[in-house]
């Protein structure tokens, strides 16, 4: 089995909307969302085609493709043009992120299962795009997007060349829903966690998710902290970071390159400062995402939040966190024993809060 790995890190959604309107392409712990795919297949086959709406950076062994023709359909010929002697290709949706390497399981139950190929499945969860999957006993999948199961598609699907190039007349699910129906198409369950990348505050559990497996502190050399700072927990600290004197950062939690935590700041739990970031003194950000560039002014507090790209928290700014609705996409946490759903402010690219600002749960700023 040769097999072509293609990436779909294209495509639009208003989903996502203040922050921007390609979800592949925002950040979570230093990486774009389709980054950690991308990392998975190429630590499985060394190489892939990562098809984009626009050319981005790529690294060693990655053939970057611009989208021209729209829909999954239109990724996946973009992709199959560079087939070659390849007898199967992986299509990999990149707005899921698995807390593993989900792909050498994929190729494995195909081969083992003596199927045309196979496709990744988990236990249903929050997905609203992906389509739910029928099993047999075996193992095998017998229908897509048909009827009530405990299974949804992961958006990963190994497949024959011959099958994927009828995305040409064919959509793609229609595809593999009519070689699960044949008995053509094995199923890999997925046992551990991943998150669907939908809305902006899928990001927030996206980063706990990727923050919960770090295991102890990384500071780099290059990093400035302060001999009065405090870093307890799994933290990691980029290149040419700065934290200021009587800082604290409690873990888990990621200082992203040139990112500034200033003097009395606490910075705690699951919170992601991305590249450049500048968080000033007598901040506390806890459990929130603040975007490359973005600045949170003196004496704030930011809570489940999302801050984007060069957006600016002027001094006293306060999110509350405790929406009374919007609710269904939102992963419960628990105080004690008692429920509770927590969401803050989403604030778009350079928004700039003026000072003293309450933004209520759920506030929506672009």
């Amino acid at each position: 089995m040769r097999v072509l790995p293609v990436v779909l890190a294209g495509g639009y959604s208003d989903k996502v909307a203040p922050l921007n309107n390609e979800k592949a392409m925002l950040r979570v712990a230093g990486r774009r969302v389709f980054e950690y795919q991308l990392h998975n297949v190429l630590s499985t086959f060394g190489r892939a085609v990562l098809v984009t709406n626009r050319p981005v950076e790529t690294r060693d062994g990655v053939v970057n493709i611009v989208q021209k023709r729209q829909g999954i359909e239109g990724a996946v010929l973009a992709g199959l043009e560079h087939v070659g002697d390849h007898t199967h290709v992986l299509v990999v949706f990149s707005d899921i992120i698995t807390a593993g390497n989900p792909y050498p399981m994929l190729v494995e139950r195909a081969i083992a299962s003596n199927a045309d190929g196979s496709i990744l499945v988990a236990p249903l969860g929050s997905s609203e795009t992906y389509s739910t999957v029928a099993m047999d006993e075996v193992g095998k999948a017998v229908s897509i997007g048909a009827g009530a199961s405990t299974m949804v598609f992961l958006g990963a699907a190994l497949l024959p060349i011959t099958a994927a190039q009828r995305v040409e007349e064919e959509r793609f699910m229609s595809i593999i829903g009519g070689m699960a129906s044949s008995g053509r198409l094995a199923a890999a369950i997925y046992p551990d966690d991943w998150v669907e990348v939908e809305y902006p505050w899928d990001l927030l559990s996206a980063a706990e998710m990727v923050l919960g497996r770090m295991d102890g502190a990384v500071v780099d050399r290059r990093a400035a902290i302060s001999p009065t700072a405090v870093i307890e927990g799994p933290v990691y600290v980029g290149p040419n970071a700065t934290i200021d004197h009587y800082a604290v950062v409690k873990g888990p939690a990621y200082i992203g390159e040139g990112a500034f935590v200033g003097a009395h700041a606490f910075v705690r739990n699951y919170a992601d400062l991305e590249r450049g970031a500048f968080i000033a003194g007598a901040v506390e950000v806890t459990h929130s995402l603040i975007d490359e560039g973005a600045t949170v002014g003196r004496g704030s507090y930011v809570s489940y939040s999302v801050v984007g790209e060069g957006a600016v928290l002027e001094p006293g700014t306060v999110t509350k966190s405790m929406p009374a609705e919007r609710r269904e996409r939102l992963r419960p946490i628990y105080v004690g024993r008692r429920r509770v759903y927590k969401l803050g402010a989403i604030i778009g690219p350079s928004y700039r809060v003026p000072a003293g600002t309450v933004l209520s749960p759920g506030a929506t700023l672009r």
